[in-house]
């Protein structure tokens, strides 16, 4: 029975320090996690801080988008303005003829490459521009016999391009385009 009672004892002092051991386990355990969850709760702050500093940055991103864009139509316009105080202002394309306040482009085509005068009036608005309308007693000098004017017949009534009909002769002249 001896034997069994120092059995039962060493199984006893095995238990208690079983459960010692055990105990010390779970309050490491219980710090472990408590020291998990502060840091969690910490870590939740700094990411929330963080998503508002971002949204502020974000933000200032945009307004400084925005001030550069603004700088730089601003910069552009100064650049153009500039540009055109060293330029001299032309009022007709290159190649075509400045005449009082009008400008006015010839086609001298040898007689093979005539056009007619919906291909002259056509070529004309593919420059911005449209047949000539005579409107002044001065206009007759630069019109020539050989090219288009803006006259047509319309409902057996002569009408310029512009939609006013023909009231003064014209002296049989043509001018080709008027800008």
């Amino acid at each position: 029975m001896a034997c069994c009672l120092g059995t039962f004892c060493v199984i006893l002092v095995l238990g208690i320090i079983a459960v010692t051991v055990y105990r010390k386990y779970e309050k490491d355990q219980s710090t472990h996690v408590m020291n998990l969850t502060a840091e969690n709760h910490s870590l939740r702050e700094k990411s929330e801080q963080l998503e508002a500093q971002n949204k502020e940055l974000e933000t200032e991103k945009e307004n400084l988008t925005e001030q550069i864009s603004d700088i730089m139509i601003s910069w552009n316009k100064l650049n153009i303005s500039r540009a055109q105080w060293n330029r001299k202002c032309k009022p007709c394309q290159k190649g075509w003829d400045h005449v009082e306040s009008s400008c006015y482009a010839t086609n001298d085509a040898d007689s093979n490459h005539w056009k007619t005068w919906e291909a002259a009036r056509k070529d004309c608005r593919g420059k911005s521009s449209d047949l000539v309308i005579i409107t002044t007693a001065l206009q007759p000098d630069f019109c020539f016999l050989r090219y288009w004017i803006g006259l047509r017949v319309e409902g057996g009534k002569w009408k310029w391009v512009d939609g006013s009909y023909l009231t003064d002769k014209c002296n049989g002249s043509n001018v080709d385009c008027q800008h």
